[in-house]
């Protein structure tokens, strides 16, 4: 497969995808060279057993760490009305070359490349921004499903996604976020029981600032929540350790061991419920896993929903529904596939 320069996925018009064959060139790129298998198994998937149609009524997917583009391509291929491919700024580069090699895509108006660290993602990253043209103003709402796939999956991925879940969950309605999609290879140093510092923080509520800022719920004695620390940029660390302290600094560059406290009255809390998804009868590589998340708004401190309110007109009228995406996967993949984790799967 790594042999090929253009890998081709059956379609309604077929999508081709590029490789970086020169190795040499493959170095300064990184992992996101080539198409790994999580990433062919999680496209197949999406080919053969989503419905048609199931990208109408204006579902937005944004990829993150898309290194070929390949899971991004075939979403646009199915007809979602926006794509984001995102990754690295070195990788962008060949995702741009994937986009040209499918002439009915690349002009259509409905894919963007951009640029996204997963440790620096805001809010703003996972908005689409459109016209309207009734009033000739932009207007924003977040997109309806995220995906990522691959062999690194885990590196600096908490960050983005408890920042996409909390975004489509209190900026669309009714409370509940769009789903994110995880494919990834199951192999001696990567196995979804390991996974703690991924999947439970997500578990836990927490808030995300307008700024990408981070805070979990508090310990008992403490009123509001606090900061956390974020993951840092480092592409090659596999795992990263539970935060231990809930008054360490979360701020990106942040050095103070003292935050200000948040002010309560402009607080959401989230929490997402993960689920891990047999793929057996649906991927060709038994050591590929799938999970998906979605998240549910819990409570707000004081008169954090004049955020939800406001996102939610701003987007009425635009793409199906984060809550309706995920349940529409749920019947496409079918619901007894779907287990969902708790702390126990994650033993320490």
């Amino acid at each position: 497969m790594w042999d090929a320069e253009i890998l081709q996925l059956g379609g309604p018009s077929s999508v081709r995808i590029k490789q970086e064959t020169n190795w040499e060139k493959a170095c300064t790129v990184g992992l996101g060279a080539v198409v790994w298998e999580a990433g062919i198994s999680l496209a197949t998937m999406m080919l053969d057993r989503l419905p048609d149609g199931f990208f109408d009524n204006g579902v937005g997917v944004v990829e993150i760490g898309a290194g070929t583009g390949v899971c991004g391509l075939v979403c646009a291929d199915k007809g979602a009305r926006r794509v984001r491919m995102t990754d690295r700024p070195e990788v962008l580069p060949l995702i741009a070359e994937s986009v040209a090699l499918n002439s009915h895509l690349k002009d259509s108006g409905r894919i963007e490349v951009a640029p996204l660290l997963w440790h620096e993602a805001s809010p703003a990253d996972f908005r689409i921004n459109t016209d309207d043209e009734s009033s000739g103003s932009r207007r924003s709402r977040p997109y309806d499903l995220l995906i990522a796939s691959g062999s690194d999956i885990f590196d600096d991925l908490r960050h983005a996604l408890q920042v996409y879940l909390f975004t489509s969950c209190v900026e669309s309605a009714p409370g509940s976020s769009g789903p994110a999609l995880l494919s990834f290879e199951e192999r001696a140093d990567i196995s979804l029981h390991e996974c703690a510092s991924l999947f439970l923080p997500l578990m836990r509520p927490f808030h995300v600032d307008t700024d990408g800022r981070v805070r979990h719920t508090p310990p008992a004695s403490q009123t509001a929540p606090t900061d956390v620390p974020q993951p840092q940029d480092d592409h090659h660390s596999v795992r990263f350790s539970v935060a231990k302290s809930f008054a360490a600094p979360s701020m990106r560059g942040a050095t103070s061991d003292t935050p200000s406290a948040p002010d309560p009255s402009s607080l959401t809390l989230v929490r997402a419920r993960v689920f891990e998804v047999n793929v057996a009868p649906y991927f060709t590589q038994t050591d590929c896993k799938l999970v998906a998340a979605y998240g549910e708004r819990v409570c707000d401190w004081g008169g954090g929903g004049d955020r939800v309110e406001a996102g939610a007109a701003a987007g009425q009228g635009c793409g199906l529904g984060g809550s309706q995406v995920f349940e529409c996967l749920r019947q496409a993949l079918g619901q007894e596939h779907f287990r969902e984790l708790t702390d126990a799967d994650f033993p320490s």
